[in-house]
């Protein structure tokens, strides 16, 4: 127990922390339960929101993300403190991982070797399994979680003092089993008046007992065992101890029955599956139904077809066939049998006590003969039944012991349709991830795949085993369209369609129709027949038969298809319906989507730039903003795919409307890629249909797409093109939008110059077409070209001037990225308090619109007051949270710019190779975007490495790279700071005059952008030279 740091199972009242052979409490009892919740889940992320629930316990005063901010904060140094950098608590997107390892932590230490105890007692390790079960033992020192109060404590207590007695149970077990009666005589006892209806412990009491001279009192406990069997349930004790009891009553000298030959039962399991891979956490799910009963019980493997439920099955059974040596027993139901009706109850059980010898059963025996022929065969005896392709539980039902709780065998059964988990362990089966499939792949063919063909495999098979195998059959990974219909899962499908009902066949064939995976109910029953009495239940029994998911619930309840089940149920469409059929429910799709997207857009975008037009009667009603974002969040990729779909079936100006409908979406959500590859098809879609004016909409949609992800060539020749359409069609407005996206480009490229005069003829044609809007945008990026320099009053003023007509017009989202601007502005001046305030405003409306916190943007100032302040540490974990969300949403710009701030603030601590190394990541990142800011801030880094070392012809030369770099953009604060630490490397090789030069240089170009403190500062340093402070007149 050497290396156990956190101790849950009671050293005291609370949680300990063990450091140096001492203990202590690890804080309040709320940052106790917090961290206890992170301890029983460690290195895997644990949500703001689970946490929140569990320690304060469900209250209407549930806390909040900064509440909740503030005590990991206090736990982090408590832990820092004690043990290094051993234990750490990351922060990830609305979640907290607490990374250490397991064994350090006395809950997973116990179940680890209650875990390893099991392996060695199956293994026939006795001696081994007996130490083990002791020292699990030894963890607990009193009541498990003592002194945590809240509803989640008590369910993880009982939990693991149900472990905790099991434990015992099975290592006395083992002790009488080695003929060791003297040593749990009396545990026996207290064990059986804890739990007195256990019959394997009452058992075990009775041998020993018997063993020991004490046959009377053996004969006594099951007499007690019986009474109280009769009084609290009205049933007879267990056969194996009613055989038992008969023993010693005879006087049998081998009480333990060890006396008699066991004669192995029979083995009627298929091979073991040579291409097994994966299922990890399901193996272990079974493993766990056996660690927590003594003998297995029922475990039910459901899922969709082909999705490798028998093979799971099989493999499991070959597994514990050694645990279960009395039969090993497989039989198929046939509930999806090509050929034969399912297999009914009384010709199951018949095949079954075949299997056992029993050659008096018959078919023509009644149900009840046959099921009490079969359970009295199965009673004591420690069997494993498989039951392949069962219709359903009341199938199995029948086949099951009388008792299935109390049998010490194991019955798996598998089967498509969803089961009710009471009595029984239901697990869901899923597809495969993408290094499985490689892995069943190369079991299957011996051919190693690259990364490319990886990805070709899995589009093509999607996870499912059943595909791998057909596709490797036909020995070649599938090109060309990914997700067409594979003939062996088509019939794998069409062997569950035969079973529904005629209603429900029409419905799974209709879903299949649909464009996308992933659609919303409402959607879903308007494709299905929009006149039927009641389309959910259809749906609802879809999903239980594994057909089709379902998630969420109300307005958000969505359906989902795997994709070769889609396309399965397509090709059944495609032979049912008709083609008229077909062709007016994609119209009724497409019209639904369009309506929906242009009321929702026109919600959440309500003063954008927008060309599409629909007639009043067309429109539906907006919806709130926040609904409408949750449809959007919802609905984005069935948009993209229904517009490809609409371009595939020569429906082009539907595809070009979607995709324009969606844009400022995509644009919202960082979503650009995909964007860009859906404006692409609308483009070619308006120009199949020769509309120029639709094509010029899409090419200045994808224009911005291209932009955002740094293609700004291409982004250019897209915004000259669709600038000649609107030239020529004489739209100011769209005219002024080009030239706006233009200067944008420009401003990234970083010739700020050119932005501005392509910002200020931008204006000019918004005023001209009256669209405040665009004035608003322009007067925004204008500010931000000002910043970008270095011009921080003038860029305040712009911003102040936009962030006014954008609360004139009622513009939350304008008004959003004007406060941003101005936090931005705030935080280049030093002003990081007003930098705060401005972020927090501004991510408040975006919490307003999005139901979500915008992290990014907090973290990455929060980080930079941190900072400021010199509170490093605290400043790296809010830019590593900040990172992870650039590097989500594909922000490189920003995600070189926080490479940076950390490579500072390791600098600030001394971790020099870690700054080195951050700034060397930044560097790279800006060469390869061309970001020539971020790449002199990352040359400024390295030169500071340098300086510090003593390097100062080295330092020089990165100083005047970056200095070249801030002149070629502009960027006065930039140039300053250069010429700035210039200085300092003058004086450092006493250079004086140089050095008072360089600062004189640097305050007027301080005074000049309106950082007074900063001059201020270089005043203070010529005085240390004795100069002077003078003003600049």
């Amino acid at each position: 127990m050497s290396g156990v740091l956190f101790r849950l199972l009671a050293r005291g009242p609370g949680l300990w922390l063990e450091a140096g052979g001492r203990g202590e409490k690890a804080g309040t009892p709320k940052e106790q339960s917090l961290l206890a919740i992170l301890l029983l889940s460690p290195n895997k992320a644990v949500s703001v929101d689970k946490i929140s629930d569990h320690v304060w316990d469900e209250s209407p005063c549930r806390a909040s993300r900064e509440t909740i901010e503030r005590y990991v904060t206090k736990i982090r140094g408590r832990l820092r403190g004690l043990f290094g950098d051993r234990v750490k608590i990351i922060g990830k997107q609305g979640t907290y991982r607490l990374e250490t390892a397991p064994e350090t932590i006395d809950v997973h230490l116990f179940d680890l070797r209650r875990r390893e105890a099991i392996a060695a007692e199956r293994q026939g390790c006795l001696e081994r399994a007996i130490k083990l079960y002791r020292e699990a033992e030894g963890l607990f020192d009193g009541e498990p979680l003592s002194g945590f109060t809240s509803a989640w404590a008590r369910e993880v207590r009982q939990d693991l003092e149900e472990k905790f007695f099991q434990v015992r149970k099975r290592r006395t077990a083992l002790q009488v089993r080695l003929g060791r009666y003297d040593e749990v005589l009396d545990e026996l006892a207290d064990l059986v008046e804890q739990r007195p209806d256990d019959h394997v412990l009452v058992g075990n009491l009775m041998t020993a007992l018997a063993a020991t001279g004490r046959r009377a009192d053996a004969l006594k406990a099951y007499r007690r065992h019986r009474d109280h069997l009769v009084e609290t349930q009205g049933i007879e004790p267990d056969r194996s101890l009613r055989e038992l009891q008969r023993r010693i009553l005879q006087g049998d000298g081998d009480v333990t029955g060890a006396g008699r030959r066991k004669v192995p039962g029979p083995c009627r399991l298929p091979a073991d599956i040579p291409h097994f891979v994966g299922r990890k956490a399901e193996l272990e799910q079974v493993g766990i139904v056996l660690a927590d009963r003594p003998g297995g019980g029922v475990v039910v493997i459901e899922g969709m077809p082909g999705v490798g439920k028998t093979a799971l099955a099989v493999h499991a059974a070959h597994r514990l066939a050694a645990d279960y040596p009395d039969a090993q027993l497989y039989l198929d139901l046939k509930a999806h049998d090509r050929t034969s009706p399912p297999l009914t109850p009384r010709v199951a059980i018949t095949r079954l006590l075949a299997m056992l010898g029993d050659t008096q059963a018959r078919p023509s025996l009644s149900l009840d003969e046959l099921s009490a022929r079969w359970r009295a065969r199965m009673a004591d005896s420690r069997a494993l039944l498989v039951l392949d392709d069962a219709a359903g539980l009341e199938q199995v039902r029948p086949l099951l012991p009388a008792d299935p709780e109390h049998w010490d065998g194991l019955v798996i059964v598998t089967t498509r349709d969803r089961v009710e988990p009471r009595g029984v362990r239901r697990i869901p089966l899923g597809t495969l991830a993408a290094d499985e499939v490689a892995e069943m792949w190369h079991h299957l063919t011996g051919e190693r795949l690259d990364p490319a063909l990886r990805r070709r495999l899995w589009s093509g098979c999607a996870g499912l085993p059943l595909a791998v195998e057909a596709l490797a059959r036909r020995g070649g990974v599938p090109g060309g369209d990914p997700h067409r219909p594979i003939r062996e899962v088509c019939e794998a499908v069409e062997r569950s369609y035969r079973r529904l009902t005629p209603e429900r066949q029409r419905a799974f064939r209709r879903l299949g129709l649909l464009p996308g995976d992933d659609t919303a109910m409402d959607v879903a029953t308007q494709v299905i027949d929009p006149t039927a009495q009641d389309p959910r239940a259809e749906i609802a029994a879809l999903a239980r038969s594994h057909l089709v998911d379902l998630a969420g619930e109300g307005a958000t309840e969505r359906v989902r298809l795997h994709p070769l089940i889609r396309a399965a149920a397509a090709e059944l469409a495609r032979n049912t319906e008709t083609t008229g059929d077909i062709r007016a429910l994609g119209s009724r799709v497409l019209r639904h989507y369009l309506r929906t997207a242009e009321a929702d857009d026109g919600a959440l975008f309500p003063h954008r730039w927008r060309m599409i037009s629909l007639s009043d009667r067309e429109r539906f009603t907006r919806p709130t903003v926040a609904d409408a974002f949750a449809w959007f969040e919802a609905e984005w990729r069935t948009i993209l795919s229904l517009a490809k779909y609409a371009a595939e079936h020569e429906w082009q100006a539907e595809c070009a409307d979607l995709m324009h409908l969606v844009a400022e979406y995509l644009d919202f959500r960082g979503r650009h890629a995909e964007a860009a590859e859906g404006h692409e098809r609308a483009v070619r879609a308006c120009r199949d249909i020769g509309d120029r004016l639709g094509r010029a909409r899409a090419l200045l949609d994808l224009a911005f797409a291209r932009f955002r992800t740094a293609n700004c060539e291409e982004a250019v020749n897209h915004l000259w093109a669709a600038q000649r359409i609107f030239s020529a069609e004489r739209r100011p407005r769209e005219i002024g939008r080009c030239l706006e996206l233009h200067g944008l480009v420009r401003w990234s490229q970083e010739e700020h110059r050119r932005a501005l005069a392509l910002f200020e003829d931008a204006e000019e044609y918004y005023r001209k077409a009256g669209d405040r809007k665009g004035v608003a945008d322009t007067l925004r990026h204008k500010g931000m070209a000002k910043w970008s320099t270095g011009r921080y009053p003038d860029a305040e003023r712009l911003f102040d001037e936009a962030l006014g007509i954008y609360r004139e017009l009622g513009d939350r989202i304008g008004e959003m990225k004007a406060l941003t601007g101005k936090g931005h502005v705030a935080q280049h001046m030093a002003r990081h308090r007003d930098a705060d305030r401005l972020f927090r405003e501004s991510s408040a409306i975006y919490r307003e619109l999005t139901g979500e916190e915008n992290h990014a943007i907090l973290d990455h100032n929060q980080g930079d007051l941190h900072k400021y302040k010199r509170r490093y540490e605290t400043a790296l974990e809010c830019y590593e949270r900040a990172l992870c969300s650039y590097r989500s949403a594909g922000n490189r710009r920003y995600e070189a710019e926080v490479l940076n701030a950390i490579g500072e603030a390791c600098l600030g601590l001394g971790r020099t190779n870690e700054a080195l190394e951050h700034f060397k990541r930044a560097q790279r990142l800006a060469e390869e975007i061309s970001c020539r800011s971020q790449l002199a801030r990352a040359l400024v880094g390295l030169a500071d490495i340098d300086r510090e070392l003593g390097r100062h012809e080295d330092a020089t030369r990165l100083y005047m790279d970056a200095h070249n770099l801030a002149r070629t953009i502009d960027d006065l604060r930039q140039l300053a700071l250069i010429i700035d630490r210039l200085a300092h490397v003058r004086l450092d090789e006493d250079h004086r005059d140089e050095a008072r030069w360089l600062w004189w240089e640097a305050r007027y170009l301080y005074r000049q952008i309106g950082l007074h403190a900063f001059a201020e500062e270089i005043d203070l340093k010529l005085k240390m030279l004795g100069d002077r402070a003078f003003d600049d007149k």
